[in-house]
């Protein structure tokens, strides 16, 4: 739950029937549930557009051509987006 506490969230409790997703991963795997566990697919949350930004944001765009070029730096590159430690960069502009 602390970590939880980190972000911005507002938590509501739903009863299964109308949780329907939640419900069917808290129970035990069913031939039919493993199925649909096996055909999700997970989307990226955030917009790769961010990434366009880092090259030309100032508090960026210098650790971002070092990352480019293999360099080690506090930032990481995952998939194209910029993270430093465990946050997630976001240039000014990008919505």
């Amino acid at each position: 739950m602390s970590y939880l506490q980190q972000f911005n969230i507002m938590i509501k409790y739903k009863k299964g029937a109308t949780n329907k997703l939640a419900d069917m991963l808290s129970r035990p795997l069913t031939p039919v549930s493993s199925a649909l566990l096996v055909a999700m697919k997970i989307q990226h949350i955030v917009p790769s557009e961010y990434a366009k930004g880092y090259d030309t944001y100032a508090n960026f765009n210098l650790a971002y051509a070092k990352l480019q070029q293999g360099k080690t730096s506090e930032f990481q590159l995952t998939d194209g987006l910029m993270y430093k430690g465990t946050q997630f960069c976001i240039p000014e502009d990008g919505d």
